[in-house]
């Protein structure tokens, strides 16, 4: 087999690649948009079930849920679910963790600090307005329900945990709130549901307190 045959052969099977590959990404985002539509059925399996679709396709598919086109009518989704029935507002707990670590990680991409640290990411602009919405999620009467006030928490941690330089003075306020809110459910007997509850409250407490000393954030101005 000749020389330029083998490489008409490679060439045509990148193009191959790049197509399906293009094709997986459009199939990708037309499932999101369609389950971000699905959230506000009438129906509650519906709607849990498009809520963890959510979820999954921000766990695993970074390329697509950072493009803004989709984050545009995701956010407000997002936002409207999360104060949708526990197990509902738990998937999305778990979608917005996803989104982050993603944002992040393209953040990270575009270019750090000494620290490595990106100075601002895609979710900089809404980044209060997502912290002050799983704040509320936190102080639902049935938070209780579904682990939703551990996934509000944990969502938080994830927020704190991958934000970018000029998020870190809401990071900062979101600290002190986040640790006096698990100072007093671990102080009041009855708040928590098991003994399982509590040592994850713990260990959510000890995460924030450690990060924000990493960090430095309480020097923040």
């Amino acid at each position: 087999m000749s020389l330029i045959l083998l490489l008409t052969l490679y060439l045509n099977a990148s193009l191959i690649l790049k197509n399906i590959q293009k094709i997986a990404i459009l199939r990708r985002c037309a499932l999101i948009l369609h389950a971000q539509r699905s959230v506000a059925d009438f129906q509650l399996q519906v709607r849990d079930t498009a809520a963890w679709c959510i979820g999954r396709v921000c766990d695993s598919c970074e390329e697509v849920v950072i493009r803004q086109e989709i984050l545009t009518p995701l956010l407000p989704a997002l936002s409207n679910t999360l104060q949708q029935e526990p197990r509902v507002a738990s998937n999305v707990c778990w979608a917005i963790s996803s989104l982050a670590k993603a944002a992040y990680d393209m953040g990270c991409q575009m270019g750090t600090d000494y620290s490595g640290q990106p100075e601002t990411y895609i979710l900089s602009p809404c980044f209060e307005a997502m912290i002050s919405e799983l704040i509320k999620a936190t102080d639902r009467s049935d938070a209780h329900m579904s682990n939703l006030r551990i996934a509000a928490f944990e969502t938080l941690m994830e927020l704190i945990k991958n934000s970018p330089k000029d998020c870190y003075p809401v990071v900062q306020n979101t600290t002190v709130v986040m640790l006096k809110k698990l100072e007093q459910l671990l102080s009041i007997e009855n708040s928590l549901e098991t003994s399982s509850d509590k040592v994850r409250f713990v260990f959510i407490l000890v995460r924030v307190e450690r990060v924000g000393n990493i960090e430095g954030w309480s020097s923040c101005t």
